[in-house]
């Protein structure tokens, strides 16, 4: 398992991945702060285009949140808890972060060649990625 803790990558939020879910559901509820994704953004080295597969809106957008510190909205919160989630499964899958981050850019044949980064932007697809780390975890390829 990895020991790092996978919230901690999004700096000022210093979230633990065992924290209270009714809180983090208050979290997400109230928005995250938009520094936390750009803390993320260069934790994982992700692309402005990346970025805006994982919270669904343009890196213009995710600025002017910044610009105005402003909170989020929650349905953006929501989707960088998500992609925390697996960012946190893929790790303890494969062994350390950045080798879950690479796996989420190479074509997967479980998952019909497509990379698992582009996947998450739906719950359905969210849910194959997580079942694909859970049959690596335990050995099960497919």
């Amino acid at each position: 398992m990895v020991t790092t803790d996978i919230f901690s990558t999004i700096g000022d939020l210093q979230l633990s991945q065992k924290a209270h879910k009714i809180g983090l559901i208050g979290l997400i509820r109230e928005g995250l702060p938009p520094q936390s994704v750009f803390s993320l953004q260069k934790t994982v080295r992700f692309s402005n285009v990346e970025l805006e597969m994982v919270t669904g809106i343009s890196y213009r957008t995710l600025r002017r949140y910044m610009e105005k510190n402003t909170q989020l909205p929650s349905i953006v919160s929501d989707r960088v808890v998500r992609f925390l989630n697996v960012l946190k499964s893929a790790a303890d899958s494969l062994g350390s972060i950045e080798n879950g981050v690479a796996w989420m850019h190479r074509p997967c044949q479980p998952l019909g060649g497509q990379t698992p980064i582009n996947l998450l932007d739906t719950e359905a697809g969210t849910s194959e990625v997580v079942d694909v780390l859970g049959r690596i975890r335990h050995g099960i390829f497919s």
